[in-house]
C-alpha cells in the first residue's frame, strides 16, 4: 500500500447517504393502520395456517378451528350514512 494513497478507491466506496444523493431527495410515506385491517390481516394468517394444517393431514380439528377462526370476524357497522 503506498503511503498517503486511500486503500479503498472513492469510486468503490458507496455509502446509503451517497445512494440518496444521487438519486435526490428520497421521502418515506406514512400510512394510518386501519385497526380492523390488521384484526383481519391477524385473524386471515391464522384462518390460513389452519386450512394449510387441514389440507396436510386432513384432520378434522383444524376443519373445526378454521371454522372457530371465522367466526372471530368483527361485524361491520351499518350505521355509516351515504
Amino acid at each position: 500500500m503506498a503511503e498517503g494513497k486511500p486503500w479503498l478507491n472513492n469510486d468503490l466506496r458507496t455509502t446509503f447517504l451517497g445512494q440518496n444523493q444521487e438519486r435526490g431527495p428520497v421521502s418515506i410515506k406514512r400510512t394510518k393502520i386501519n385497526p380492523r385491517n390488521a384484526v383481519l390481516k391477524s385473524i386471515t394468517d391464522k384462518a390460513d395456517q389452519a386450512a394449510r394444517n387441514w389440507h396436510k393431514t386432513k384432520d378434522p380439528k383444524y376443519k373445526q378451528e378454521w371454522y372457530k377462526i371465522l367466526k372471530e370476524i368483527p361485524k361491520e357497522r351499518v350505521d355509516i350514512y351515504p
